[in-house]
């Protein structure tokens, strides 16, 4: 089964919960900043591979209404964790 996000473009089918930003170094958060994330539902999730496994929180989903989240739109810090500005 392939996914597709707003754009048509493929979503990758190993989507994982963005990991607690506090039980990561400033280079792992720097990597799932830099992965493309995606909103499913209204919960912010990337490819677990993308991120090279820093959450193993994988989420259920049927595959419809995934959106693509602006690179603009992401933003992390140690204060508030990640989420979308």
């Amino acid at each position: 089964m392939t996914w597709t996000d707003q754009y048509g473009d493929d979503v990758p089918g190993d989507l994982v919960l963005l990991p607690d930003i506090e039980k990561l170094t400033p280079g792992q958060a720097e990597v799932v900043d830099l992965a493309t994330w995606y909103e499913v539902g209204g919960t912010l999730c990337v490819s677990a591979a993308a991120i090279g496994f820093l959450s193993e929180d994988y989420i259920e989903t049927d595959g419809t209404n995934i959106e693509q989240v602006c690179f603009c739109d992401h933003r992390y810090d140690y204060v508030n964790g990640f989420h979308r500005r």
